[in-house]
């Protein structure tokens, strides 16, 4: 008869329980993970027919944030009635969590089913029916109960605008311009994914704001310019052609608003392409941004999902009018057009930090404005379903028994644990993944562990490993081995910067 203490020590290899990808995507930025392909061409292609990125969804894990994305899905799903304001459909959230956490990787997803790519949609049905989630549980019903008609039969679907703030406000990440108001960058993301898809370039100011614009400030400047404009066939075809007196004349009569339309988009195209200078106006942000929504909603899309991130690092060093400002935006954007005007736009604001209203917080973060997400918090497993799941996929599970039962005989921790919770971080022991969420959550150019794990486990797996990993292989073989390091190099360069002594 074997001795029991040598079965318990027989155990599988790491390579023949866990499966392991090649390599890991890392949502940095929204444009480049909403739509497929990131190479700048045939991503604008994508952004153009409104292709949405496969990988984003295929990595997405839905569990943690189930909550919020049944709150959100539920209302972009929802039919929209204009005139009923008892059934309100807008709503603004304030998504905070700490670094590295998936808050970009979760706007990412949200954007990709609004796109309404029926595949997209199969592919979350699959997902949701590996987890042994029926129908009525599934995300999927809110494909088949709305999603699905708002984006068939020759309906435009949900047009989305997506906006990283990194490097373009405050914040020590960079700037290019803290002198910009967020409502400009708002208005430049919607009208480059408008021309994207439509091909063409709509005003998104109302035509009394351009036309009091020209008249009191560029009519002397400029019309010469606008003259030429209006007769240039590289933008009018020959019955299109006026002359500039009319065009002013007609400007300012009382015709039908069609006709004043025509006049916005020209002089709106004037600036743009022909002058090449954006018509940024200080104005008020209600009635820019509803007409903004207004305009999209003619084109014939269902509503507008905002998707702003990293807003709380935007916002760190701006100005107390900046800020003001842009706390005005978010307000303006989540109750006056949502509630008020009761229009069917999403806005979604991801951060790290709480917003430290000039204005109040109560002011703006609040169910009727925007409602606060906390995502992943401390004592929350959610972060740790997460970076699991993108680092290994458990293939035989029963093989973990010897793992426990061997370890359950050296040390005290397995039998207080469990076997549940050593089964759920195999092959990483829980202590050690505390440690490294900690650490690199004050990374400033690593989003998360996930890339240490991911290439120890490698590393482990090619080794023929038979071992639980522990925070020592985390670190001493991740520095150590430079096969395909991944995002691996610039965390460890950045905790060598930040904590040079504890390294």
């Amino acid at each position: 008869m074997p001795n029991v203490d040598e079965l318990f020590a027989v155990r599988k290899s790491l390579e023949e329980i866990c499966k392991v990808p090649d390599k890991i995507i890392s949502v940095y930025t929204l444009e480049q993970h909403i739509w497929a392909d990131s190479d700048e061409t045939s991503n604008k292609a994508a952004r153009a027919q409104r292709i949405p990125a496969r990988q984003t969804v295929e990595e997405f894990q839905i569990n943690p944030v189930r909550s919020f994305l049944n709150d959100l899905l539920r209302l972009l799903s929802a039919p929209y009635r204009p005139e009923r304001r008892d059934e309100q459909i807008g709503q603004g959230y304030w998504i905070q969590a700490e670094f590295g956490s998936g808050k970009s990787h979760l706007l990412c997803f949200l954007a990709t089913l609004a796109l309404g790519d029926e595949d997209i949609w199969e592919l979350v049905r699959e997902k949701e029916a590996k987890a042994g989630r029926g129908r009525r549980e599934s995300l999927y019903q809110f494909w088949e109960e709305g999603l699905k008609t708002k984006s068939s039969n020759g309906k435009k679907g949900i047009f989305v605008i997506a906006k990283t703030l990194v490097g373009t406000g405050g914040g020590t990440v960079g700037k290019a311009d803290d002198t910009q108001r967020l409502v400009n960058y708002i208005l430049d993301a919607a009208r480059e994914q408008l021309i994207l898809e439509l091909g063409k370039n709509i005003s998104l100011y109302p035509v009394e704001i351009l036309a009091d614009r020209f008249m009191s400030d560029d009519y002397a400047r400029y019309r010469e310019d606008l003259k030429k404009f209006l007769k240039d066939r590289r933008f009018f075809e020959e019955d299109e052609i006026e002359d500039v007196d009319d065009f002013i004349r007609e400007l300012q009569s009382n015709k039908a608003p069609e006709y004043k339309r025509s006049c916005g988009e020209k002089l709106w195209r004037f600036y743009d392409e022909y002058l090449k200078m954006r018509p940024h106006l200080e104005t008020e942000t209600e009635d820019v941004l509803k007409h903004m929504v207004d305009v999209i909603l003619a084109e014939g899309y269902s509503g507008v999902l905002l998707i702003l991130d990293e807003v709380s690092l935007f916002m760190k060093n701006r100005n107390e009018e900046q800020r003001v400002d842009d706390e005005q935006t978010l307000v303006v954007l989540s109750n006056r057009l949502a509630k008020v005007h009761n229009l069917p736009i999403w806005t979604v604001c991801a951060a790290q930090q709480a917003i430290e209203s000039k204005m109040g917080v109560k002011n703006i973060i609040a169910n009727d404005r925007l409602k606060l997400v906390p995502l992943l918090s401390e004592d929350d497993n959610g972060y740790y379903d997460i970076v699991l799941a993108r680092v290994r996929e458990i293939i035989d599970p029963e093989a973990i028994n010897n793992y426990y039962l061997y370890y359950k005989r050296s040390f005290t921790w397995p039998a207080t644990v469990g076997e549940e919770q050593f089964r759920h971080f195999f092959p990483f022991h829980k202590p050690a993944l505390e440690v490294l969420r900690a650490i690199t959550g004050e990374l400033t150019t690593a989003r998360s562990a996930i890339h240490f794990m991911h290439q120890t486990l490698k590393h482990q797996i090619k080794g023929g490993g038979d071992h639980l990993i522990s925070l020592w292989q985390l670190f001493d073989e991740t520095v150590n081995y430079e096969e395909d390091p991944s995002g691996v190099n610039a965390g460890l360069a950045s905790i060598k910067t930040k904590r040079e002594m504890d390294y």
